[in-house]
C-alpha cells in the first residue's frame, strides 16, 4: 500500500498505480500514474507553465546551494585548503 503525495490518494496495486523510479527506497515515484500524467501534459502543452517551473528550480537550487554549502562542492573545499596550505 502506498501514498500519492500530490493527491493523497491511497493505492494497493503499486506496480499498476506508480511508475518505477530507482531514486526512491521502494523502488516507485511518489506520485500515481494520474498525477504526473496531468503535471507532464500540462508541462509540455503550456509552455508558461515550463518557463515558471525553470524559474522556481533556478530559484530553489540558488536557496538549497547557499544553505548548504558543505555538501555542494567537495572539490572547492580540497581546492580552498590547499590555498590556505601555500600560504
Amino acid at each position: 500500500m502506498k501514498q500519492c503525495t500530490k493527491c493523497k490518494a491511497e493505492y494497493k496495486d503499486v506496480e499498476s498505480n506508480f511508475y518505477k523510479n530507482k531514486q526512491f527506497k521502494d523502488g516507485y515515484s511518489s506520485w500515481c500514474k494520474k498525477c504526473s500524467n496531468k503535471y507532464h501534459t500540462n508541462y509540455f502543452k503550456n509552455p508558461k507553465a515550463k518557463e515558471k517551473e525553470k524559474i522556481y528550480q533556478k530559484k530553489y537550487h540558488k536557496e538549497w546551494n547557499k544553505k548548504n554549502r558543505n555538501y555542494t562542492n567537495p572539490k572547492k573545499k580540497i581546492r580552498e585548503k590547499a590555498r590556505e596550505i601555500k600560504s
